[in-house]
Protein backbone atom coordinates (compact mmCIF):
# COMPACT_ATOMS: atom_id res chain seq x y z
CA UNK A 1 0.00 0.00 0.00
CA UNK A 2 1.03 3.55 -0.51
CA UNK A 3 -0.23 6.32 0.98
CA UNK A 4 -0.59 9.64 -0.98
CA UNK A 5 -0.39 13.27 0.25
CA UNK A 6 -4.10 15.14 -0.36
CA UNK A 7 -2.34 17.48 -2.45
CA UNK A 8 -0.88 14.86 -4.90
CA UNK A 9 -4.39 13.38 -5.88
CA UNK A 10 -7.00 14.32 -7.93
CA UNK A 11 -9.68 15.88 -6.98
CA UNK A 12 -12.13 13.66 -9.12
CA UNK A 13 -10.76 9.92 -7.92
CA UNK A 14 -11.14 11.75 -4.02
CA UNK A 15 -14.76 12.64 -4.29
CA UNK A 16 -15.38 9.64 -6.81
CA UNK A 17 -14.66 7.65 -3.51
CA UNK A 18 -16.62 9.50 -0.85
CA UNK A 19 -19.80 9.08 -3.93
CA UNK A 20 -19.31 5.50 -3.93
CA UNK A 21 -18.56 4.75 -0.02
CA UNK A 22 -20.95 4.21 2.75
CA UNK A 23 -18.49 5.80 4.86
CA UNK A 24 -18.22 8.76 2.39
CA UNK A 25 -20.51 12.11 3.26
CA UNK A 26 -19.63 15.64 2.90
CA UNK A 27 -17.53 16.09 5.59
CA UNK A 28 -15.00 13.64 3.41
CA UNK A 29 -15.23 15.29 -0.15
CA UNK A 30 -11.96 17.09 -1.56
CA UNK A 31 -14.13 20.68 -1.01
CA UNK A 32 -14.20 20.09 2.56
CA UNK A 33 -11.37 19.31 3.47
CA UNK A 34 -9.79 22.33 1.33
CA UNK A 35 -12.05 24.23 3.59
CA UNK A 36 -11.10 22.62 6.94
CA UNK A 37 -7.34 23.17 5.87
CA UNK A 38 -7.84 26.84 5.47
CA UNK A 39 -7.10 27.28 8.77
CA UNK A 40 -5.43 24.28 9.96
CA UNK A 41 -2.37 22.09 8.88
CA UNK A 42 -3.53 19.84 6.22
CA UNK A 43 -2.01 16.28 6.73
CA UNK A 44 -5.22 14.23 5.16
CA UNK A 45 -4.16 11.45 2.61
CA UNK A 46 -5.35 8.48 0.45
CA UNK A 47 -4.29 5.24 0.14
CA UNK A 48 -3.14 3.68 -2.91
CA UNK A 49 -2.68 -0.02 -3.95
CA UNK A 50 1.16 -0.77 -5.67
CA UNK A 51 -1.17 -1.58 -8.74
CA UNK A 52 -2.45 1.92 -8.67
CA UNK A 53 -5.96 1.86 -6.68
CA UNK A 54 -7.88 4.07 -4.82
CA UNK A 55 -8.75 2.18 -1.68
CA UNK A 56 -9.07 4.72 1.06
CA UNK A 57 -9.15 8.26 1.83
CA UNK A 58 -8.28 10.04 5.22
CA UNK A 59 -9.28 13.82 6.39
CA UNK A 60 -6.50 14.62 8.87
CA UNK A 61 -5.09 17.77 10.43
CA UNK A 62 -3.20 19.60 12.83
CA UNK A 63 -4.58 21.57 15.56
CA UNK A 64 -2.91 23.80 17.94
CA UNK A 65 -4.59 24.53 21.03
CA UNK A 66 -3.71 25.84 24.82
CA UNK A 67 -4.07 22.69 27.61
CA UNK A 68 -6.43 22.80 30.14
CA UNK A 69 -5.09 24.76 33.19
CA UNK A 70 -6.46 23.85 36.86
CA UNK A 71 -5.90 28.31 37.32
CA UNK A 72 -7.34 30.88 35.30
CA UNK A 73 -4.44 33.22 35.88
CA UNK A 74 -1.88 30.03 34.91
CA UNK A 75 -3.79 29.38 31.89
CA UNK A 76 -3.63 33.23 30.98
CA UNK A 77 0.32 33.21 31.27
CA UNK A 78 0.39 30.20 28.82
CA UNK A 79 -1.52 31.85 26.19
CA UNK A 80 0.73 35.05 26.51
CA UNK A 81 3.89 32.91 26.13
CA UNK A 82 2.92 31.17 23.10
CA UNK A 83 1.04 34.42 21.92
CA UNK A 84 4.75 36.26 21.97
CA UNK A 85 6.43 32.95 20.80
CA UNK A 86 4.29 32.86 18.06
CA UNK A 87 4.87 36.09 16.90
CA UNK A 88 8.59 36.35 17.60
CA UNK A 89 9.88 33.00 16.78
CA UNK A 90 7.02 31.21 14.93
CA UNK A 91 6.71 28.35 17.80
CA UNK A 92 4.57 28.07 20.49
CA UNK A 93 6.24 26.03 22.94
CA UNK A 94 3.13 25.71 25.34
CA UNK A 95 0.34 24.84 23.02
CA UNK A 96 -1.21 20.79 22.35
CA UNK A 97 -0.94 19.66 19.14
CA UNK A 98 -3.56 17.93 18.59
CA UNK A 99 -4.22 15.47 15.40
CA UNK A 100 -8.15 15.82 14.35
CA UNK A 101 -10.17 14.02 12.03
CA UNK A 102 -13.10 17.11 11.72
CA UNK A 103 -16.32 16.01 11.49
CA UNK A 104 -15.37 12.88 9.40
CA UNK A 105 -13.22 9.77 9.48
CA UNK A 106 -11.70 7.59 6.72
CA UNK A 107 -13.80 6.03 3.88
CA UNK A 108 -12.86 3.11 2.17
CA UNK A 109 -13.59 1.96 -0.84
CA UNK A 110 -17.44 -0.30 -1.16
CA UNK A 111 -15.61 -3.16 -2.55
CA UNK A 112 -13.43 -4.58 0.21
CA UNK A 113 -14.74 -7.17 2.58
CA UNK A 114 -15.16 -7.35 6.54
CA UNK A 115 -11.79 -8.72 6.24
CA UNK A 116 -10.24 -6.32 4.23
CA UNK A 117 -11.82 -3.27 5.71
CA UNK A 118 -10.26 -3.83 9.47
CA UNK A 119 -6.27 -4.83 7.75
CA UNK A 120 -6.78 -1.51 5.92
CA UNK A 121 -8.23 0.38 9.07
CA UNK A 122 -5.23 -0.65 11.05
CA UNK A 123 -2.50 0.63 8.33
CA UNK A 124 -4.53 3.94 8.05
CA UNK A 125 -4.10 4.03 12.04
CA UNK A 126 -0.52 2.85 12.29
CA UNK A 127 0.19 6.00 9.23
CA UNK A 128 -1.63 8.03 11.61
CA UNK A 129 0.46 7.13 14.45
CA UNK A 130 3.79 7.87 12.30
CA UNK A 131 2.33 11.14 11.32
CA UNK A 132 1.89 12.08 15.00
CA UNK A 133 5.05 10.99 16.10
CA UNK A 134 6.27 13.67 13.05
CA UNK A 135 4.60 15.97 14.31
CA UNK A 136 5.09 15.67 18.16
CA UNK A 137 1.27 15.64 18.40
CA UNK A 138 0.13 14.79 21.81
CA UNK A 139 -3.56 13.47 20.97
CA UNK A 140 -5.26 12.01 18.10
CA UNK A 141 -9.06 12.88 18.10
CA UNK A 142 -11.32 11.21 15.54
CA UNK A 143 -14.97 11.66 15.06
CA UNK A 144 -16.60 9.07 12.36
CA UNK A 145 -19.77 10.86 10.27
CA UNK A 146 -22.52 9.16 12.44
CA UNK A 147 -24.87 10.08 9.09
CA UNK A 148 -23.14 8.20 6.66
CA UNK A 149 -24.97 5.54 5.38
CA UNK A 150 -22.71 2.80 6.97
CA UNK A 151 -23.19 4.68 10.30
CA UNK A 152 -26.75 4.93 10.05
CA UNK A 153 -29.42 2.00 11.31
CA UNK A 154 -29.98 -0.64 9.87
CA UNK A 155 -26.15 -0.53 9.25
CA UNK A 156 -24.98 0.99 12.15
CA UNK A 157 -22.04 -1.35 13.70
CA UNK A 158 -22.74 -2.97 16.83
CA UNK A 159 -19.76 -1.52 18.89
CA UNK A 160 -17.40 1.73 18.03
CA UNK A 161 -14.88 0.29 14.94
CA UNK A 162 -12.54 2.84 16.48
CA UNK A 163 -12.32 0.50 19.65
CA UNK A 164 -10.44 -1.84 17.19
CA UNK A 165 -7.21 0.35 16.31
CA UNK A 166 -6.84 1.54 19.71
CA UNK A 167 -8.61 5.09 19.47
CA UNK A 168 -10.98 3.68 22.45
CA UNK A 169 -10.82 6.63 24.66
CA UNK A 170 -14.41 8.28 24.88
CA UNK A 171 -13.64 12.28 24.11
CA UNK A 172 -16.13 12.50 26.78
CA UNK A 173 -17.65 11.30 29.72
CA UNK A 174 -20.35 10.14 29.71
CA UNK A 175 -20.26 9.76 25.75
CA UNK A 176 -21.62 12.64 23.42
CA UNK A 177 -24.92 11.03 21.63
CA UNK A 178 -25.94 11.54 17.90
CA UNK A 179 -30.10 12.66 16.99
CA UNK A 180 -30.85 10.81 13.96
CA UNK A 181 -34.42 11.33 12.12
CA UNK A 182 -35.75 8.56 9.33
CA UNK A 183 -37.67 10.37 6.71
CA UNK A 184 -39.08 7.51 5.31
CA UNK A 185 -41.91 7.91 8.53
CA UNK A 186 -44.95 10.09 7.66
CA UNK A 187 -45.28 13.86 8.65
CA UNK A 188 -47.02 12.70 11.70
CA UNK A 189 -44.95 9.73 12.59
CA UNK A 190 -41.76 12.49 12.83
CA UNK A 191 -43.80 15.04 14.74
CA UNK A 192 -45.26 12.25 17.32
CA UNK A 193 -41.36 11.04 17.58
CA UNK A 194 -40.72 14.70 19.39
CA UNK A 195 -41.52 15.03 23.12
CA UNK A 196 -44.52 16.49 24.31
CA UNK A 197 -42.62 20.02 25.52
CA UNK A 198 -41.37 20.07 21.95
CA UNK A 199 -44.50 19.55 20.02
CA UNK A 200 -45.98 22.27 22.28
CA UNK A 201 -43.57 24.82 21.37
CA UNK A 202 -43.84 23.81 17.61
CA UNK A 203 -48.05 24.29 18.47
CA UNK A 204 -47.54 27.90 20.45
CA UNK A 205 -45.19 29.64 17.07
CA UNK A 206 -47.57 28.86 15.19
CA UNK A 207 -50.46 30.55 16.70
CA UNK A 208 -48.12 33.60 17.13
CA UNK A 209 -48.34 33.73 13.63
CA UNK A 210 -44.77 33.02 12.97
CA UNK A 211 -43.40 32.04 9.42
CA UNK A 212 -40.80 29.98 8.02
CA UNK A 213 -39.45 30.38 4.39
CA UNK A 214 -36.34 28.74 2.82
CA UNK A 215 -33.39 31.67 2.42
CA UNK A 216 -30.75 31.89 -0.53
CA UNK A 217 -27.61 32.44 -1.17
CA UNK A 218 -27.34 36.13 -1.41
CA UNK A 219 -28.90 36.09 2.22
CA UNK A 220 -25.92 34.91 3.57
CA UNK A 221 -25.29 38.68 5.43
CA UNK A 222 -28.48 37.67 7.09
CA UNK A 223 -27.89 34.70 8.58
CA UNK A 224 -24.38 35.63 9.42
CA UNK A 225 -26.22 38.87 11.31
CA UNK A 226 -28.39 36.52 13.51
CA UNK A 227 -25.12 34.42 14.36
CA UNK A 228 -23.27 36.63 15.20
CA UNK A 229 -25.93 38.16 17.39
CA UNK A 230 -26.56 34.49 18.78
CA UNK A 231 -23.49 33.75 19.56
CA UNK A 232 -21.81 37.33 21.20
CA UNK A 233 -25.00 37.05 23.38
CA UNK A 234 -24.05 33.41 25.14
CA UNK A 235 -20.51 34.57 25.09
CA UNK A 236 -19.46 32.46 22.25
CA UNK A 237 -16.90 33.83 19.87
CA UNK A 238 -18.65 34.19 16.41
CA UNK A 239 -17.50 33.08 12.92
CA UNK A 240 -16.71 35.60 10.33
CA UNK A 241 -18.95 36.23 7.02
CA UNK A 242 -15.88 35.02 5.32
CA UNK A 243 -16.31 31.85 7.14
CA UNK A 244 -19.20 31.38 5.63
CA UNK A 245 -18.35 32.39 2.35
CA UNK A 246 -15.86 30.19 2.21
CA UNK A 247 -17.85 27.63 3.56
CA UNK A 248 -20.29 28.26 0.32
CA UNK A 249 -17.23 28.14 -2.37
CA UNK A 250 -15.77 25.32 -1.32
CA UNK A 251 -18.74 22.72 -0.13
CA UNK A 252 -20.66 24.07 -3.18
CA UNK A 253 -24.29 26.15 -2.71
CA UNK A 254 -25.95 23.30 -4.36
CA UNK A 255 -25.39 21.40 -0.52
CA UNK A 256 -26.03 24.21 1.49
CA UNK A 257 -29.91 25.49 2.75
CA UNK A 258 -30.72 28.12 4.79
CA UNK A 259 -33.85 28.89 6.55
CA UNK A 260 -35.65 31.90 7.97
CA UNK A 261 -38.41 32.02 10.98
CA UNK A 262 -39.95 35.72 10.59
CA UNK A 263 -42.38 37.06 13.37
CA UNK A 264 -44.42 40.46 12.40
CA UNK A 265 -42.22 40.58 9.08
CA UNK A 266 -39.17 40.36 10.56
CA UNK A 267 -36.79 37.73 10.76
CA UNK A 268 -35.93 36.36 14.24
CA UNK A 269 -34.31 32.68 13.43
CA UNK A 270 -32.60 30.60 11.21
CA UNK A 271 -31.06 27.47 10.78
CA UNK A 272 -28.31 25.99 8.19
CA UNK A 273 -28.18 22.14 6.76
CA UNK A 274 -25.72 20.74 5.07
CA UNK A 275 -26.53 18.41 2.16
CA UNK A 276 -25.22 15.13 0.73
CA UNK A 277 -26.01 12.21 -0.93
CA UNK A 278 -29.66 11.45 0.28
CA UNK A 279 -29.41 12.86 3.55
CA UNK A 280 -28.98 16.48 5.66
CA UNK A 281 -27.53 17.68 8.34
CA UNK A 282 -28.41 20.43 10.93
CA UNK A 283 -24.99 22.10 10.43
CA UNK A 284 -26.21 25.56 12.85
CA UNK A 285 -28.91 27.76 13.84
CA UNK A 286 -28.93 31.10 15.65
CA UNK A 287 -31.29 34.12 17.07
CA UNK A 288 -32.72 36.63 18.51
CA UNK A 289 -34.18 37.51 21.79
CA UNK A 290 -37.20 37.79 19.83
CA UNK A 291 -37.27 34.27 18.68
CA UNK A 292 -37.32 32.69 22.06
CA UNK A 293 -40.32 34.57 23.23
CA UNK A 294 -42.46 33.10 20.50
CA UNK A 295 -40.69 29.94 20.16
CA UNK A 296 -39.55 30.72 16.73
CA UNK A 297 -36.26 27.99 17.01
CA UNK A 298 -38.28 24.61 17.24
CA UNK A 299 -40.77 25.09 14.32
CA UNK A 300 -38.04 26.30 12.37
CA UNK A 301 -36.28 22.93 12.69
CA UNK A 302 -39.15 21.20 12.32
CA UNK A 303 -40.00 22.98 9.35
CA UNK A 304 -36.27 22.22 7.89
CA UNK A 305 -36.81 18.63 8.66
CA UNK A 306 -40.03 18.58 6.55
CA UNK A 307 -38.37 20.74 3.77
CA UNK A 308 -35.92 17.58 3.87
CA UNK A 309 -38.39 15.05 3.48
CA UNK A 310 -40.49 16.40 1.06
CA UNK A 311 -37.06 17.04 -1.10
CA UNK A 312 -37.03 13.36 -1.47
CA UNK A 313 -34.08 13.08 1.49
CA UNK A 314 -34.03 9.44 3.89
CA UNK A 315 -32.00 10.49 6.60
CA UNK A 316 -31.87 14.28 8.75
CA UNK A 317 -28.80 14.33 11.67
CA UNK A 318 -29.69 16.74 14.29
CA UNK A 319 -25.98 16.53 15.50
CA UNK A 320 -24.23 15.59 19.11
CA UNK A 321 -25.64 16.67 22.29
CA UNK A 322 -24.04 16.11 25.85
CA UNK A 323 -26.13 13.75 28.00
CA UNK A 324 -24.98 15.42 31.59
CA UNK A 325 -24.10 19.34 31.91
CA UNK A 326 -20.15 20.16 31.48
CA UNK A 327 -17.48 22.65 31.63
CA UNK A 328 -19.12 24.23 28.26
CA UNK A 329 -22.86 24.81 29.66
CA UNK A 330 -23.75 26.65 26.25
CA UNK A 331 -23.14 23.22 24.44
CA UNK A 332 -24.93 21.08 26.72
CA UNK A 333 -28.45 23.41 26.24
CA UNK A 334 -27.96 23.46 22.56
CA UNK A 335 -27.53 19.58 22.67
CA UNK A 336 -30.56 19.28 24.93
CA UNK A 337 -32.63 21.20 22.09
CA UNK A 338 -31.43 18.78 19.77
CA UNK A 339 -32.81 15.49 22.06
CA UNK A 340 -36.39 17.31 21.91
CA UNK A 341 -36.47 15.82 18.26
CA UNK A 342 -36.24 12.20 18.77
CA UNK A 343 -36.38 9.55 21.30
CA UNK A 344 -33.75 7.48 19.58
CA UNK A 345 -30.29 8.25 20.35
CA UNK A 346 -26.91 6.63 19.90
CA UNK A 347 -23.90 6.69 20.68
CA UNK A 348 -21.60 8.75 18.60
CA UNK A 349 -19.09 7.23 16.99
CA UNK A 350 -15.42 9.30 18.06
CA UNK A 351 -13.03 8.52 20.67
CA UNK A 352 -9.06 9.42 21.06
CA UNK A 353 -5.81 7.97 21.52
CA UNK A 354 -3.01 10.27 23.85
CA UNK A 355 0.65 10.12 22.18
CA UNK A 356 2.31 12.25 25.60
CA UNK A 357 2.08 12.65 28.79
CA UNK A 358 0.68 16.50 28.16
CA UNK A 359 -2.07 14.58 25.64
CA UNK A 360 -3.06 12.72 28.87
CA UNK A 361 -2.92 15.83 31.36
CA UNK A 362 -5.11 17.90 29.23
CA UNK A 363 -7.64 14.97 29.15
CA UNK A 364 -7.63 14.72 32.88
CA UNK A 365 -7.84 18.46 33.61
CA UNK A 366 -10.51 18.66 31.06
CA UNK A 367 -12.68 15.81 33.03
CA UNK A 368 -11.94 17.58 36.50
CA UNK A 369 -13.41 20.51 34.82
CA UNK A 370 -16.07 18.55 33.74
CA UNK A 371 -16.97 17.00 37.63
CA UNK A 372 -16.44 20.25 38.87
CA UNK A 373 -19.41 22.18 37.04
CA UNK A 374 -21.83 19.36 37.16
CA UNK A 375 -21.05 19.44 41.24
CA UNK A 376 -21.27 23.00 41.14
CA UNK A 377 -24.59 22.74 39.23
CA UNK A 378 -26.00 19.93 41.24
CA UNK A 379 -25.08 21.75 44.63
CA UNK A 380 -26.88 24.84 43.94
Amino acid sequence: MRFVPFNEVEKSAWDALVEASGDGWLYQTHGHVVWAGLRLEQLSFAVYTDSGQLKAVMPLYLQFGTPHMRYPALDFVVRGINYLCARTINRRPLSLRRLITGYAGPVLAPDLGAKGRRKLWRLIFTHVDQIAAQKRADILEVRLTDIAQANMPPMRPAANPLWEVGVYEPMTVPPRLFVPLDLLKSEEELRLGMDQDCRNEVSRAQREGVLTREGVENELPLYHAIHASSWARTGARPQSLQHYQEMYRYLGGDRIKIFFAEYQGKPVAAVMLHLFKDSAFYWGGCSYPDAQKVKANNLLLFSAVLWAKRAGLKRFGIGLFDCAPGANMKEYTVGKYKAQFSADWFEALEGARYYTSRGLRDASERRRQVLRARRARICV
